[in-house]
């Protein structure tokens, strides 16, 4: 993932600060309208 680097300071500070309220779960975004499942397929074709 390209983006991680970026995020992952974040994601390790907010964790630390509460790690008894941490729940991490993986979202990835579609990269273009169209290619989404379900309904997050209609979302970002409307809304790319």
């Amino acid at each position: 993932m390209p983006w991680l680097p970026r995020v992952l300071p974040n994601v390790v500070a907010i964790t630390s600060a509460h790690p008894e309220r941490t729940i991490f779960t993986r979202f990835i975004p579609a990269q273009s309208p169209g290619q989404g499942a379900g309904m997050w397929r209609r979302y970002y074709e409307r809304w790319s």
